[in-house]
């Protein structure tokens, strides 16, 4: 039983400061218990959908302290799914003694990484009351060096890749654990099955975004969904090698420039088909456009991401090769999707990052584009043609 004071939960669903006051205390019992002989300073929030994040200062050391509550997304805790804070705290107390949970996993992955040298990987800096500390990485992540210089996207994918390359081509991680929770189709069935994703989908924006574009999106994530659940039912089978899994151009940082090798943090490593990393770089680089809304760099990155794509495919037949882009293209809608639809249905108490509140503000422009690719997938037999349309598409979303 956990040794924290609790005050009865007030309501139906868990609040913000019952959460965030339960994680804020364990991150600095965690870190008092690790490092008994020094001063533990909590410093700036940083606002995540998926766990609870500070800043710390362990005696001269700057960290990152990382609180993951049943292994959810907070919008899931916030929305009442796991129950009431009496229930959520009671199931959090198994949960931190479980030893698969989410971030026991996560510490053993950076730690394999760290044994095999390639990707480059955060240190972890300890693991205790279900918090990871880890080491920060400082400098300009893959998305901002996309954005300031967008003519460079391809080269700085493909490097990014390279750098990802024996990690596809390696054994399987079982001794770090998988992290199922990141993968793009697991997600997106969670989210839209049966009539608890019909619930989700018909309240998707009542906290953040105006009746009418709330209306619009609803009508085309109920479009779009279907669409991508007929196209993950023909999904090739599961390829047995290891992917990053959670990968975003955030997550890839270059402490030492752009011609050195970057650093990666936040793994979700699983078996999948590689496809699934490619699909979350493109997914991500666009919604970092997007964010960013500067239609000026959609034209670099947009032909970046081609060039990208077809250094992807350039061994492959053209059998192979469109199998490829149609499941590339689907796996990049799906994951559009799950981000844009965590962001909406984000309780307006729930903090969110930057990119998080540009991409509510650009909703309708990036579930338009998702929606024509989708369309395309289900009508056109040219996938080359559904993929050039997916590019010019691009643009739209930016604006």
């Amino acid at each position: 039983m956990s040794d924290t004071l609790r005050i009865p939960a007030t309501g139906t669903k868990p609040t913000t400061g019952e959460i965030f006051g339960h994680a804020c205390e364990q991150i600095h019992r965690a870190a008092s218990e690790l490092w008994p002989a020094v001063p533990v300073v909590l410093g700036e929030h940083v606002p995540s959908v998926t766990g609870y994040v500070h800043r710390i200062r362990v005696g001269d050391r700057e960290l990152y302290a990382k609180h993951s509550m049943l292994g959810a997304s907070l919008v899931s805790v916030l929305r009442g799914t796991y129950g009431n804070w009496d229930v959520v705290a009671e199931r959090q107390d198994a949960y931190v003694a479980d030893p698969a949970s989410l971030l026991v996993r996560e510490t053993a992955q950076l730690k394999f990484l760290s044994e095999a040298g390639q990707p480059l990987a955060c240190v972890v800096a300890g693991l205790r009351r279900g918090v990871l500390f880890t080491e920060p990485v400082v400098g300009p992540t893959l998305a901002a060096l996309i954005l300031a210089a967008p003519g460079d996207t391809g080269d700085l994918l493909i490097q990014t890749w390279g750098e990802l390359r024996p990690l596809h081509r390696g054994g399987s991680p079982a001794k770090a654990g998988v992290i199922e929770e990141r993968s793009i189709a697991g997600t997106f069935r969670r989210k839209f099955n049966g009539l608890s994703g019909k619930t989700y989908i018909e309240r998707l924006g009542e906290d953040r975004l105006p009746a009418d574009v709330a209306a619009e999106v609803v009508a085309l994530v109920q479009a779009v969904q279907a669409r991508l659940r007929r196209l993950l039912s023909m999904a090739a089978p599961l390829e047995r090698r290891v992917v990053f899994g959670d990968l975003k151009p955030e997550h890839v940082i270059y402490p030492d420039g752009s011609s050195r090798r970057p650093v990666f943090i936040d793994p979700g490593l699983m078996q999948a088909r590689a496809s699934v990393d490619a699909a979350k770089l493109i997914s991500r680089t666009v919604l970092a456009l997007a964010a960013e809304a500067n239609p000026d760099a959609a034209p670099g990155i947009a032909f970046g991401l081609q060039n990208f794509t077809r250094y992807l495919v350039s061994d492959l037949d053209r059998p192979a090769r469109e199998a490829a882009l149609r499941e590339l293209l689907a796996l990049w809608c799906m994951d559009t999707v799950n981000i844009m639809t965590t962001y909406i249905s984000a309780p307006q108490a729930l903090p969110l990052p930057r990119q998080g509140l540009a991409l509510i503000h650009a909703a309708g422009a990036v579930l338009r584009m998702v929606n024509d690719i989708s369309q395309g997938l289900t009508t056109r037999s040219n996938v080359s043609t559904v993929w050039e349309c997916a590019l010019n598409t691009v643009s739209g979303a930016a604006t």
